[in-house]
Formats: C-alpha cells, structure tokens, sequence
C-alpha cells in the first residue's frame, strides 16, 4: 500500500515522539511493505523548523541530514510537487 504522510507525522517521527502517533499510524510506517511518501513541502517546513531551532531531534545534526535520514535510513520516498499538483489543487 501507498501512503503520503504529513508534516506532523513527519516530525512526530524524527523526535521518536510516538505517543503523539497512533497504533494505526505506526503500524503503517513499520509496515515495510508499505511505500511510505513524504511531500517536498513537509520537508522543506521540516528544514525550516529545525534552522529556527523550533524541532529538535538527534537524528539531525544538521538541515542537510534530514534529506539523508528520510530517504536513505528510513526509506521513505520525497514526493516533489509540480504545477500539475497544483493547478488540481486550486480546482
């Protein structure tokens, strides 16, 4: 199955908060047959957050790792957004 997760689950995720997370959730992103995508916006709020220093998690040392930890440790897939997406957005 494919799934797009949000910002919050997102973070949620990358802080190892996962009493903000529900069973369902979390069974599905330790599901590895699941595919599992996050939008280039949910990233690029995640980098924004964190240079404020408004997330904090260990797994990041850096703005740069969270590319890193998101595709590479944790297999999940950035799902870029294009005009397509967004002129079906605005209807």
């Amino acid at each position: 199955m494919r799934y797009l997760i949000d910002t919050n689950i997102l973070l949620f995720y990358a802080s190892d908060d996962f009493d903000s997370l529900t069973s369902d959730v979390l069974q599905i992103l330790d599901d590895y047959e699941n595919r599992i995508y996050v939008s280039s916006e949910s990233v690029k709020e995640a980098i924004h957050l964190f240079q404020n220093n408004r997330i904090k998690t260990k797994k990041w040392k850096s703005a740069r790792d969270i590319f890193s930890f998101i595709e590479n440790d944790w297999g999940i897939t950035i799902d870029y957004i294009q005009k397509e997406h967004l002129y079906t957005f605005a209807g």
